[in-house]
């Protein structure tokens, strides 16, 4: 029995919970420690911050913030809902959701050009809190 109840414990922990509130989605995100190779990372992965972001379809806002640092207010936002929102991170480089899935893109004459980061993968929270933390 208490092992039953520390694996139902330990899955309700590694569970994203932030869908229930309706307003807010969390990414998880992980960083390649050595060199990206053909087969994947040969150095292993590290967690980095999560990034929540909190959406208000009413404001056409969405407040961004990475764990440990201060939030900031994202700009010329087009909000549907929390599955689907975009913002400007700065000129024509945009940021957001389509789908519930998460995009960062550069908008040119041609369409949405998605920017890629190759030594980071976005997660899901289970296997985010199976990596080991960044170091300092």
């Amino acid at each position: 029995m208490i092992l039953f109840v520390t694996a139902v414990a330990c899955g309700v922990y590694a569970t994203d919970w932030s869908w229930v509130s309706g307003t807010k989605v969390t990414l998880y995100e992980t960083l390649c420690r050595g060199e990206m190779t053909n087969t994947g990372c040969d150095g292993g992965w590290e967690r980095l911050p999560p990034t929540t972001y909190v959406i208000n379809v009413a404001q056409q806002t969405v407040i961004k913030q990475v764990e440990g640092t201060s939030p900031q207010r994202l700009q010329a936002c087009v909000v549907v809902d929390k599955r689907n929102w975009k913002c400007t991170v700065s000129g024509t480089l945009r940021e957001g959701f389509t789908d519930g899935e998460y995009a960062l893109v550069q908008e040119n004459s041609i369409g949405p050009i998605p920017i890629v980061i190759d030594d980071t993968r976005l997660v899901a929270r289970y296997e985010w809190l199976l990596t080991s933390r960044s170091r300092p």
